[in-house]
């Protein structure tokens, strides 16, 4: 057991994952639905919080995630506990953890006000791209965000998809999500060998000339890369790495 666990720190941990709730409930439009999950045993972070939360919020309803009697929830209320997933150890070969799963009642066309943001620089890089996506750009960071204008917008470090650090440099992130969409000129195609290999955080050969595609294999958008010196450098955000540099 960890030597800092005490009654208080599950108190001070239920209160901010209450407050992490309550903001990234926020962030739903009607209809839309988020997942809850902790690594914890108590009560407390998991069942207490969820039953707290849908006493004060009407419009939120508990979603049917159970997988069978081995998962339900330790709260006492049945007709809730039959809905949550809580995974224990002793009865499944799993690390303990709890998961519930929200929705935002309502349409999600129901009072629904779009604020619309194009980039000059963004339609130059993709085909036709979704009529409801907005950028937000704050310094030289941008994402792409969708959805409903909050009247009070959570307090969070960034929202969205990270669309690029640098103007024009797209992050992978927002490669994986809108790669069908990306124009032929922004494309490098590489072999399995040459994906496998920039996945581990490699740098890869040079196969076009344009100074920062993205790099495909096939029709998969694999990451993005800036030309350096003849080779595609591997831009992948290093927690991303798949197996940490490792040769194989």
């Amino acid at each position: 057991m960890n030597a800092s666990w005490e009654p208080a720190l599950v108190e001070r941990m239920a209160k901010l994952q209450r407050e992490i709730l309550e903001s990234a409930f926020k962030c739903l439009k009607k209809g839309g639905a988020l997942v809850y999950s902790t690594c914890t045993f108590s009560v407390e972070e998991n069942e207490g919080v969820i039953h707290a939360f849908l006493d004060e919020h009407p419009e939120a309803e508990l979603l049917d995630i159970s997988e069978g009697e081995n998962t339900f929830g330790m709260s006492g209320d049945t007709a809730f506990d039959e809905k949550v997933l809580r995974v224990m150890p002793h009865k499944l070969p799993y690390d303990g953890f709890f998961i519930a799963a929200l929705r935002k009642k309502g349409d999600d066309a129901e009072g629904c006000s779009l604020k619309i943001k194009r980039d000059k620089q963004l339609d130059s890089l993709f085909y036709e791209l979704p009529p409801n996506l907005s950028v937000s750009h704050g310094s030289n960071i941008a994402y792409i965000e969708t959805g409903c204008v909050l009247e009070a917008r959570p307090r969070l470090g960034k929202s969205g998809i990270l669309l690029w650090k640098r103007a024009g440099e797209l992050s992978a992130q927002s490669a994986w999500e809108l790669g069908a969409e990306l124009k032929p000129d922004y494309r490098a195609q590489t072999g399995l060998d040459g994906a496998l290999r920039y996945l581990k955080g490699f740098d890869t050969d040079k196969t076009s000339d344009y100074h920062t595609p993205v790099l495909y294999y096939g029709e998969i958008p694999v990451g993005t890369v800036k030309t350096v010196e003849g080779r595609f450098k591997n831009k992948l955000d290093r927690y991303f790495l798949y197996g940490k540099n490792i040769e194989f």
